[in-house]
């Protein structure tokens, strides 16, 4: 009977040393999309920052030039 607890807690043991490393192989993943899913953001709003701004000033020439 010890013997089979003792083979119980060994295997207990390995799954949770299993179970940590799964979790933080998740863990690192889910940093890593986080990051990259952030990083796209902020190179969205960069490019229609962009773009909104050129329309700005295209819209500004094109009323300078209306009013000449």
């Amino acid at each position: 009977m010890a013997l089979l607890k003792s083979e119980n807690d060994k295997i207990l043991k390995e799954a949770k040393i299993e179970r940590d490393a799964i979790l933080k192989e998740a863990r690192e993943m889910r940093d890593g999309i986080v990051s990259k899913a952030k990083e796209n953001a902020q190179e969205e709003a960069d490019r229609l920052v962009e773009n909104a701004k050129a329309a700005i000033q295209n819209e500004k020439a094109a009323a300078m030039t209306d009013l000449k």
